[in-house]
């Protein structure tokens, strides 16, 4: 089962590259819960599958800026 980003006003439709704490934040937000149970569903330890979904935003908030033609 593929994953599929929730988008609200704030980032739909703009590049991650550019995106503030704030917009990242809101993506956060926005997909947490899902991020989290799919994350749950290969590790099967609620509290790894927490600490793994941070550590993805952390590493995607860090790469963003390189992948400024995204689409």
């Amino acid at each position: 089962m593929a994953f599929k980003a929730k988008a609200s006003k704030a980032v739909e439709g703009s590049n991650p590259a550019s995106w503030s704490v704030a917009q990242f934040s809101s993506f956060y937000t926005l997909n947490r819960s899902e991020l989290i149970a799919h994350a749950n569903r290969i590790v099967k330890d609620k509290a790894k599958a927490e600490e793994i979904t941070q550590e993805a935003l952390v590493k995607f908030m860090l790469a963003a800026p390189r992948y400024r033609d995204w689409e």
